[in-house]
């Protein structure tokens, strides 16, 4: 069971992920789960992510669709919609966020750039920069930012995820401050 503590801390990331839009450390692409470096996996992607990764960073991007989709978060239903995408604990501390987000809406749209996927065993972590800054969230009722409108920036972000009965799940959203 988590102790008191770590839901405090977890919760308290969630809650910087989500406001903030944050994202992860800048390291060039690391190697990969059975140390071979990226360019040299016969299996791997364009882009370098073998299979594996894909399908770590394909939940990631599920995340992100979630929470941080246009729109009116009273309408879409955060917490509903990140049921079989997060773990138990995130998704209740989606629910308390989505409780404070009632009458915002979200306007613009996000991106998310992988630096790199490390999975070992039913853990994994994603580093990576998600840019915010053309995302901001205004109240219900407003069509676009007016005065005041702050969007959301760009930070380096580490998403831990564990795999449950064959899933990927985020189990650690974390918008770590640093400007990427």
């Amino acid at each position: 069971m988590t102790s008191p503590r770590n839901r405090r801390v977890a919760a308290a990331a969630l809650a910087g992920f989500l406001a903030l839009g944050g994202c992860g450390p800048g390291d060039d692409a690391g190697p990969s789960a059975d140390g071979t470096p990226p360019a040299a996996t016969a299996t791997a992607d364009a882009d370098g992510f073998t299979a594996a990764e894909r399908e770590v960073l394909n939940a990631v991007k599920g995340f992100h669709d979630v929470v941080f989709a246009p729109g009116d978060i009273r309408d879409r239903n955060l917490a509903s919609a990140l049921k079989g995408i997060v773990t138990e604990q995130v998704y209740k501390d989606a629910v308390a966020f989505e409780r404070k987000q009632e009458g915002l809406v979200r306007l613009g749209t996000y991106s998310f750039e992988p630096f790199t996927v490390t999975i070992n065993g039913d853990e994994a972590e994603v580093h990576g920069c998600f840019d915010g800054t053309s995302s901001f969230m205004v109240k219900r009722g407003e069509t676009q930012p007016g005065v005041g409108s702050k969007p959301g920036d760009r930070r380096e972000n580490e998403i831990t995820l564990e795999r449950v009965d064959g899933v990927w799940l985020v189990s650690f959203p974390f918008a770590n401050g640093k400007p990427c």
